[in-house]
């Protein structure tokens, strides 16, 4: 915080009015310019959705010896597929922490926008590759830009809504990204390549156009102490609220970040001084954990070649889109459930609901590798179990994590907090996504289906033991939630 800013800057900026600030108002509805700026922030998180699952339908084709369908001119390797799912998110592994501190410099929206542009040239590039190594370059900004776009867009979302909408609106980022996977399944198989990735980037358009007209977060101008601009941006995304509620909203981020500025020039090492930040540091990385080993976005971009390599009766493409579909109506459903119901609670049914489908579909794969005559009877079996997987999995650890990462912890350590989380769940991710090619290959796939059981039965008892519920809680009502805490079921 800005040494201009003295801390009775509300009473010299608005004498007449600083006591209306302080009086309790209502909760009212947002504002519909409001609602045109979620959109907007959105559309770049649908294109990375798509990207997500660009290989599930492009290795088909580059699995062909048609040259027409494969610009390659041959059928890509094992080895190939490996580095290609897996190697871009390894060499994108410093973007969120970057991206964090460019946000920091130039601000949300600006360093925004860099990612939309950059995600266009991206897959401008990737849509005329004729190479491996070519795809994998492109690939890799993509993958560099979207790990961006998961720390500054939660924090940009964070700031700009209040804590009575922060989890429902939260919770699209994630809703947007399966939408980008629909989009990306439905459109995959009948295009070629280079028209695939070329319409991949049409969300990105509007974004690019639109965005300008976007406000930058309040708490950052406060921040830069650009408290004007502070308050006109409060008065375009909360236009109908009143003068003194709106000098409340001031109130709240001026108090913010006089408790962010004691605490400045935080590093990595301070974010382990305190049991709150510890614990804030915690759950963050250990529900990204368990969004990872429960099998979902491992599993996601190679669905459609995995289905097909069994010849079962309904073709990998079906089978993807279908996900997507699913995922899109669970991550609905959580938007419409997560403030009547809570976080942990929907932490926990989903981890234990995605342990049960990995189980049977690791038991189905059994059955069709050693040629059981029970195959034939439930060759049914894996569409429904799949799609009752992504189905639970969605309502859960799917769209919770990535949202709730920012109120996790203070103004002062968010951005440097949120980028480190980000990053250790990127390490997990393409590390995971790397070895899943070649392990299944040797072990098969029914044991990487077992393990990923394995791996939500466990999640789901270590939640149930030390996820605490921050429904409806403000940034310092969670802090000291997790100060207190005591490691039980309850808070």
């Amino acid at each position: 915080m800005p040494e201009d800013i003295p801390s009775n800057s509300l009473q010299n900026t608005f004498p007449d009015k600083v006591l209306s600030a302080n009086r309790t108002t209502k909760t009212k509805k947002d504002t519909k310019f409001f609602f045109f700026v979620i959109v907007l922030a959105l559309l770049p998180c649908i294109t990375g959705g798509g990207r997500m699952v660009w290989t599930s339908s492009a290795l088909i084709k580059l699995s062909s010896t048609d040259s027409n369908i494969n610009p390659l001119g041959r059928p890509i390797t094992t080895a190939e597929t490996s580095l290609m799912v897996g190697l871009p998110g390894i060499i994108a592994l410093p973007a969120a922490i970057l991206f964090a501190k460019l946000a920091d410099v130039i601000g949300r929206k600006r360093c925004m926008q860099v990612i939309g542009f950059g995600m266009l040239f991206s897959l401008i590039g990737l849509a005329f590759s004729n190479s491996v190594p070519l795809m994998i370059t492109f690939l890799t900004c993509m993958s560099y830009l979207f790990s961006a776009t998961s720390c500054v867009f939660s924090i940009y979302f964070t700031e700009i809504c209040e804590d009575h909408n922060r989890a429902k609106f939260g919770s699209l980022l994630s809703t947007c990204l399966i939408l980008g996977q629909l989009y990306s399944n439905a459109i995959g198989p009948f295009l070629g390549i280079r028209y695939y990735s070329l319409l991949l980037a049409a969300p990105l358009l509007p974004f690019l156009i639109f965005f300008f007209f976007a406000p930058e977060t309040p708490m950052y101008l406060f921040a830069k102490g650009k408290k004007d601009e502070c308050l006109q941006a409060l008065r375009k995304l909360r236009s109908n609220k009143s003068e003194g509620e709106l000098l409340n909203d001031f109130n709240k981020i001026l108090g913010n970040l006089t408790l962010a500025e004691k605490h400045e020039k935080k590093n990595i090492s301070q974010l382990f001084s305190t049991k709150e930040s510890r614990f804030g540091f915690l759950l963050g990385v250990l529900s990204m954990l368990f969004q990872t080993i429960s099998g979902g976005p491992i599993l996601i971009p190679l669905i459609a070649p995995i289905f097909n390599q069994y010849n079962l009766i309904i073709s990998g493409e079906t089978v993807a889109v279908s996900i997507s579909i699913v995922k899109v109506m669970s991550l609905f459903l959580t938007f419409m459930i997560i403030e009547r119901i809570g976080r942990r609670p929907l932490l926990i049914v989903s981890s234990a609901g995605s342990g049960i489908s990995m189980l049977l579909l690791g038991t189905f794969f059994y059955f069709l590798i050693i040629d059981s005559p029970l195959f034939d009877q439930v060759q049914w079996l894996p569409f429904p179990v799949i799609l009752f997987y992504y189905l639970v999995y969605g309502i859960g650890l799917c769209s919770i994590p990535t949202p709730m990462i920012s109120v996790l912890f203070t103004i002062e350590m968010r951005s440097m907090s949120s980028s480190l989380v980000f990053t250790i769940e990127h390490v997990l991710v393409a590390s995971c996504q790397l070895v899943y090619p070649l392990l299944a290959e040797s072990v098969g796939s029914h044991w990487c289906m077992w393990i990923f059981a394995i791996n939500c039965f466990i999640a789901s008892l270590i939640l149930y033991w030390l996820m605490p519920e921050t429904r409806g809680k403000s940034i310092d009502e969670i802090q000291h939630i997790f100060k207190n805490h005591r490691y039980s079921k309850t808070i």
